[in-house]
């Protein structure tokens, strides 16, 4: 199974309204390869790097 792999960069307050403070956060995003997916991660994607990996079945397990 194909899938696809990238990290999303969300800039989040951790300051106040008034003064606010900026930090990027980053988050490990996996979804199933299709070309709508594809579309999502060219866009959505950290420096637009994003990887196809080939998944076994076994590996995709939640222990």
């Amino acid at each position: 199974m194909r899938k696809l792999q990238y990290l999303l960069c969300t800039k989040v307050n951790v300051g106040s309204k008034e003064s606010p403070v900026l930090e990027e956060r980053l988050a490990r995003v996996e979804m199933e390869y299709s070309e709508k997916n594809l579309a999502i991660a060219q866009a959505e994607a950290h420096l637009g790097v994003y990887e196809i990996v080939e998944k076994e079945e076994s590996e995709l397990k939640i222990q």
